[in-house]
């Protein structure tokens, strides 16, 4: 979004992130790019949508490469300029494209997710059967 510098000290670099950063990005644009990303009926607060984001960034250069993930990013700035410019229709096909290098991350990401939720759930059942 256009909106890093490195921190001033290291040390506080969190607080700079939350004090500093945070605030200059803004909350359409993260659920926009999420959208694109097939979470269409994300809420939350901009922390918790970045914290998604970012989940989905990682998985993205993880499983397509570094270079596919550039690639969804400059056609996620396309679709941003073209929907700017009243061009909805080409709009709509580029985000299908994204849409559909998406699908199959969007599997993993359930799968992870369905992995996680029975983990918390047995150990909660573990804890109660103490």
């Amino acid at each position: 979004y256009n909106v890093w510098s490195p921190p001033p000290n290291l040390a506080t670099r969190m607080q700079y992130l939350e004090k500093d950063i945070l605030p200059k990005i803004i909350y359409e644009n993260v659920l926009f790019s999420l959208k694109l990303r097939g979470k269409k009926d994300m809420e939350g607060t901009k922390y918790e949508l970045i914290t998604e984001l970012y989940d989905c960034l990682l998985l993205e250069r993880k499983l397509l490469g570094a270079r596919a993930s550039r690639a969804i990013k400059e056609l996620e700035t396309q679709v941003d300029g073209l929907l700017q410019r009243k061009k909805r229709e080409m709009a709509e096909k580029i985000s299908k494209k994204i849409e559909e290098m998406w699908l199959p991350l969007r599997e993993v990401q359930a799968e992870r997710k369905a992995e996680e939720k029975a983990k918390e759930v047995a150990a909660a059942h573990n804890k109660i059967m103490e």
